[in-house]
């Protein structure tokens, strides 16, 4: 009896030895799986940048520059030009004209407003109403007066892609003219420089303005006029880019 109590005690011992051995042995197997899959996860995790959002792609690969319309102040010189060389040669058409028919012109731009500044008038237009309004600056007395901008008639009936090329403050510059029965008008621009939104101005038809500036989308560097009441020039000699404010666009 003494020897089967002795052996039962030692089976017993064994099991509990074999069972302890089999639990550890399972959960070192199942502690390796998932030391394994965590490893997984971190060299994952590792290849991600901590700043960086997984449902985004780079904004900067994808989305194109937005390109800024032109805002500031564009300086021209104007000069009069022989309105009829047949009846009065150049000598003596600048004879009689100060400085030789030259002036500085400014023209102010901020977004679909504009204002001219001339030596002897300025002119401002107000996209709301359709109109320029016209001061005339005389010795004198002033004279003060607004035009209609959207009128059919002031279209040009003509619009011309010119071949020629011109180089203005070192832009290269291409050519659109335009005219009707009274007048015609040669627009130099580069069209990547001093930008606008050309739609902005589809109802200003005075001077060709919108006419031209919705087929350029840029504002013009060279202005040749030629009319029956006047000839003259104006090209730009400085280009100045800043903010502008509503006193900028006042008389």
């Amino acid at each position: 009896m003494l020897f089967l109590k002795k052996r039962f005690c030692s089976f017993i011992f064994i099991f509990f030895y074999v069972s302890s051995f089999c639990q550890v042995i399972t959960i070192t197997e199942d502690t390796e799986i998932q030391i394994e899959k965590d490893s997984m996860t971190i060299k994952k995790s590792d290849s991600i940048p901590l700043n960086a959002n997984p449902s985004h792609k780079d904004s900067s690969k994808t989305t194109p520059q937005i390109e800024k319309t032109f805002e500031g102040v564009l300086t021209f010189q104007k000069l009069l030009k022989n309105p009829n060389k047949l009846l009065i040669s150049d000598e003596d058409f600048y004879r009689d004209i100060p400085n030789g028919g030259k002036s500085i012109a400014y023209l102010y731009i901020k977004g679909n407003r504009y204002k001219w500044v001339f030596e002897d008038q300025i002119e401002v237009y107000h996209p709301n109403g359709n109109k320029v309004c016209i001061k005339h600056m005389k010795k004198d007395k002033d004279t003060f007066y607004c035009l209609p901008t959207h009128l059919d008639e002031d279209k040009p009936n003509h619009f011309e892609k010119m071949t020629q090329k011109s180089q203005i403050l070192g832009q290269s510059c291409q050519v659109f003219a335009f005219k009707n029965l009274f007048e015609k008008r040669i627009f130099h621009f580069n069209p990547v420089s001093q930008k606008t939104n050309g739609a902005a101005w589809l109802n200003h038809h005075k001077d060709f303005w919108g006419t031209f500036l919705s087929k350029s989308n840029s504002f013009p560097l060279k202005i040749e006029v030629s009319g029956m009441m006047h000839q003259y020039s104006l090209t730009c000699i400085k280009i100045d880019k800043k903010s502008l404010t509503d006193k900028d666009f006042q008389f």
